[in-house]
């Protein structure tokens, strides 16, 4: 066996700890606000049309007496969504199902218990968006 032979094929290189500076860093950056207008550039980004909703609620910013539409107020112009989130930065960010993706949304334990005994059923259904008791009335065979 040669000397070459010998020598190991890597070379382990350890990690350095992170520093205080460092930390403090990644801390500081955890404790800011979000920034909502920036999210919702990164769901348009990916194709994905994106409404303002009410800070922290899931109800849309725009008012139906306002000439709001909910869900179909979602655009990817990038015009009209500086305008909203520069207007209102806390704006929480709706994204339009039915588009790029769908959404089942299960309110209720009995719900859930509706869905996991009805998985084909629901697998039938195809995935939209559920109506007030939480799941469409086809995954419960109705």
């Amino acid at each position: 066996m040669t000397a070459s032979a010998s020598r190991p094929s890597f070379v382990v290189v350890p990690h350095p700890w992170p520093t205080r500076a460092a930390i403090a860093n990644r801390l500081g950056a955890m404790s800011r606000p979000p920034n909502f207008l920036d999210a919702a550039l990164h769901y348009v980004g990916m194709g994905w049309p994106v409404f303002p909703l009410a800070p922290r609620s899931t109800l849309p910013l725009i008012p139906a007496r306002n000439g709001g539409k909910g869900l179909h107020d979602a655009t990817t112009d990038l015009t009209v969504i500086f305008t909203w989130w520069e207007a209102n930065p806390t704006a929480n960010i709706g994204l339009r199902t039915g588009i790029a993706f769908d959404v089942i949304d299960l309110v209720s334990e009995a719900a859930v218990d509706a869905m996991e005994g009805s998985t084909g059923r629901a697998r039938a259904c195809g995935a939209r968006i559920i109506g007030a008791c939480g799941v469409p009335k086809c995954c419960l065979g109705g």
